[in-house]
């Protein structure tokens, strides 16, 4: 866009195609006024990208799809990049549909953000690498959101049952325990003022903080120790 409006391109050198469009499904909201969902606007939109986009085109996709249950969701996801591959149609396509970056289709060229794993959790470093990604990092996302620790802990629980159910290709006890295990979490639940202090550790970036940023983040664990003194 910026190449055909004369503006200056970041870029060392490029070479820029001719463009006719320039289509772009990012996000997608709802239309209760008129009864349509989230799914339906993106579908909307993935219809209106795939009856007017040509050959000249350059279209942006972002996670077709996930509106709806995951098996349908990827199935529509691989035939839209299908129909764009088989169109030749120049795309940036988005997903975090792990099962298809490991197809291999031809034509697609896969790449990535490169994370930084490490003991003390990930790092995105905003750095586009060949590959695919090892994971989506939903949970690590929720986590630097602020998500509750005890959501997390549940929620990979949940997790690692769901893979070892997948492995053995059965689904015994993954909802049937639920009820009783809440109840013990509940009993043994973590106070509001050892929630808050987590929080506050959980929103720390150890690997990107100055000493300065670092001795302040400890002043303030010290001083809700102070005030949470004899509740926790």
């Amino acid at each position: 866009l910026m190449a055909h409006a004369g503006f200056f391109v970041p870029a060392t050198s490029a070479v820029i195609g001719r463009t006719d469009r320039l289509f772009c499904r990012v996000g997608a909201s709802d239309n209760l006024a008129r009864g349509e969902s989230t799914f339906f606007v993106e579908m909307q939109e993935t219809a209106h990208i795939l009856r007017k986009a040509t050959g000249r085109s350059f279209v942006i996709m972002d996670e077709i799809g996930r509106g709806t249950s995951t098996q349908d969701g990827m199935a529509i996801a691989y035939a839209v990049l299908r129909e764009l591959l088989k169109r030749n149609i120049k795309t940036l396509f988005a997903t975090h549909y792990l099962e298809l970056a490991g197809m291999n289709i031809e034509g697609v060229n896969l790449a990535t953000l490169e994370v930084k794993e490490d003991d003390n959790g990930i790092v995105f470093l905003r750095k586009v690498v060949p590959g695919a990604a090892n994971s989506s990092y939903a949970l690590h996302v929720a986590r630097l959101a602020g998500v509750p620790y005890q959501v997390l802990k549940r929620a990979k629980d949940f997790q690692e049952r769901s893979m070892l159910s997948a492995d053995t290709q059965s689904q015994p006890g993954l909802f049937s325990s639920l009820d009783d295990e809440a109840e013990e979490e509940e009993k043994a639940s973590l106070t509001p003022e050892i929630e808050e202090i987590l929080q506050e550790i959980s929103k720390f970036d150890i690997n990107n903080s100055t000493p300065i940023q670092a001795l302040t983040a400890m002043q303030k664990l010290k001083e809700l120790e102070i005030k949470n003194s004899g509740k926790l």
